[in-house]
């Protein structure tokens, strides 16, 4: 399914510049090893097809998330949250089944403001449903099926959050039996730099009779804000708890090496990192010998993923398994401007009549953009408060330049 695709280990480096691109297509290519002295063989050939609206957001980037992912701080796109939610209609095609004729399945998105309120998977009876805070804030992401007796909640994800935006607890209930939560993910921030300190799901294991109980726990330990290591215990069935260490280590505040002690089984391995001049992650092996089993490596156009090829080998660098995925976007407008973090409060929001900002450094100039991009106001030599009474009701972007840098926000003019 589209929504469970994710892009394993990319990118460590800030944000440099400010872009606004659609991804128009993703293409999928697998090549497997089928026999002794045999080359690769095509296996799978897909491409997301994505259009959009006008009321549809682009992106700024699309770059990977880091976080806990399998025992790791692991570097992923989470296509839900980027642009397979973005998009009004994401069509796939596949090329292994005799000639492309039109699409094998489709995802129709109803997009509000920008922001998905409702996803239908075409011919399998399913939709999603969003539900959002006034910071836009995902709290609840309700799943629904039709088996021809209309509509019925077959599960929902529950979200809470501090005061800081930071996600607290992750609940997955089935409302059919009286709102039974099979999973329920906690979080705990650090005090000194506000970031992960704990990860921990409980729930139910996948087996007959199983008892609620807590499923994994990750634990993470900083130097300032750089994490050093975790810790993470993983439940199973027939083992009990599989117990992982990990350190982290780093060249010039950027990560070199991941080592994993898999202390349940007494086995160490662990990732290698390769940067390009500007740090984005050129290239990651898997395995700490002189011979990976395992390599994945990137391309990049500015702050947008534009490959990713993954080759896993089996004996010395015998070659098993490779696949690509390609990525096509179009341009809305780009800036060639490096963006800091800047300081800055802007009120109210929503906005009425006239919206205050205020930073330290002096306002060059401030823009508003629609969602689909297209430029509505430009002013310089701003001074306190810009006029937005004369904007129809709705969402918009606000970018500040200044000499310090560049920042932006998303605004909602009543």
């Amino acid at each position: 399914m589209i929504r469970s695709i994710m892009l394993f280990l990319c990118l460590l480096a800030p944000v440099v510049s400010f872009a606004q691109k659609y991804l128009n297509s993703l293409v999928f290519t697998t090549y497997e090893f089928e026999g002794i002295m045999m080359p690769l063989t095509l296996v799978e050939a897909d491409s997301f097809v994505l259009s959009y609206d006008a009321s549809t957001a682009p992106l700024d980037e699309l770059t990977p998330t880091f976080a806990p992912y399998e025992g790791l701080m692991n570097y992923f796109i989470d296509y839900d949250r980027q642009p397979f939610v973005h998009a009004a209609q994401i069509d796939l095609y596949t090329f292994l089944d005799g000639p492309v004729v039109g699409p094998v399945a489709s995802i129709i998105n109803t997009i509000n403001n920008g922001m998905i309120v409702e996803q239908n998977f075409q011919d399998a009876e399913e939709r999603f449903r969003y539900q959002y805070n006034q910071d836009d804030q995902l709290t609840a992401l309700i799943r629904e099926y039709d088996f021809g007796n209309g509509w019925e909640i077959q599960d929902s994800i529950s979200t809470t959050y501090d005061g800081l935006g930071r996600k607290l607890t992750e609940s997955t209930i089935l409302p059919d039996q009286n709102d039974l939560i099979i999973k329920a993910d906690t979080f705990t921030y650090n005090d000194l730099n506000g970031k992960l300190a704990t990860y921990v799901r409980y729930g139910y294991l996948d087996v007959s009779g199983s008892s609620y109980e807590k499923l994994f726990s990750y634990n993470f330990v900083y130097e300032g804000d750089q994490l050093v290591s975790n810790t993470f215990d993983l439940l199973d069935n027939v083992i009990g708890y599989i117990e992982v260490s990990n350190t982290y280590n780093y060249t010039n505040d950027l990560l070199t090496q991941i080592i994993s002690n898999f202390i349940t089984f007494n086995t160490v391995d662990g990732y290698n990192f390769i940067y390009y001049p500007n740090g984005q992650i050129n290239e990651v092996t898997m395995g700490l010998g002189p011979f990976p089993y395992g390599r994945v490596i990137f391309e990049y156009d500015d702050n947008f993923i534009i490959k990713e090829t993954t080759f896993r080998y089996e004996g010395i660098n015998l070659l098993e398994y490779k696949s690509e995925r390609v990525f096509y976007y179009s341009n809305t407008s780009s800036i060639k401007q490096k963006e800091k973090s800047l300081n800055f409060l802007v009120y109210p929001n929503p906005v009425s009549n006239e919206l205050f900002i205020e930073l330290e450094s002096s306002i060059d100039k401030i823009i508003i953009y629609s969602l689909d991009g297209k430029k509505i106001l430009e002013q310089t030599n701003v001074i306190g408060a810009v006029d937005m009474s004369f904007l129809a009701s709705g969402y918009y972007m606000l970018e500040i330049q200044t000499q310090d840098g560049l920042a932006s926000k998303k605004i909602y003019k009543d």
